[in-house]
């Protein structure tokens, strides 16, 4: 769900980043397609973003 939002965005020239620290190889991989920035951890994530989103399914 989350790289179909970066994916959009990223369609609309915007950087997307994210912290994949303990997120499944699918999500690196589907991430990675969507052409989002995997960056090393959420201090780096914080301190490069100007808005911070937090994408979780309905059951969370």
């Amino acid at each position: 769900m989350g790289h179909a939002i970066g994916r959009l965005l990223r369609e609309n020239e915007l950087l997307v980043l994210t912290c994949l620290i303990g997120r499944s190889s699918r999500t690196r991989e589907l991430s990675e397609s969507a052409g989002i920035i995997d960056v090393p951890d959420m201090n780096d994530l914080v301190e490069q973003s100007d808005v911070v989103m937090s994408v979780t399914v309905s059951e969370a």
